[in-house]
């Protein structure tokens, strides 16, 4: 593995992790006695830990889909700062959503080095199947 690949690894190993923090607020949830619907378990505590899985994997379909996950959250977030009647410590919530979109996904995106990391997870895999 090259020196921008293992870099790629690292920084889509950070932006999974960070993509499963709903997990863990719902692991705190269940463990201060708060009830956790069989539903509500499932959307934050499964989908974000094998999301954040896959993503790791490097599958080049998760890359893409959190791509476009991220570019809807802000356009998302960026409608609600328009629309809101807030004053501008009630907008920080809806700003930093923003932010952290833009940037997670401008990185999954442009990032050579989440590019290179990607290249290689799935060239591996296609070598692997060819292999069978």
């Amino acid at each position: 593995m090259t020196t921008l690949e293992t870099t790629g690894k690292y920084i889509t190993a950070g932006i999974a992790a960070w993509s499963a923090l709903p997990a863990v607020v719902v692991l705190a949830a269940a463990a201060t006695g708060r009830h956790v619907t069989a539903g509500g378990w499932f959307m934050s505590f499964a989908i974000p830990i094998v999301w954040a899985w896959l993503l790791y994997q490097g599958y080049s379909w998760v890359r893409i889909l959190s791509i476009v996950g991220c570019g809807l959250g802000a356009c998302l977030g960026a409608f609600r700062l328009v629309a809101m009647d807030a004053t501008l410590l009630g907008r920080v919530p809806v700003l930093a959503g923003f932010v952290i979109n833009v940037c997670l996904g401008g990185v999954l995106w442009q990032s050579a080095a989440v590019r290179a990391y990607f290249q290689r997870q799935n060239s591996a895999a296609a070598l692997n199947l060819t292999e069978v």
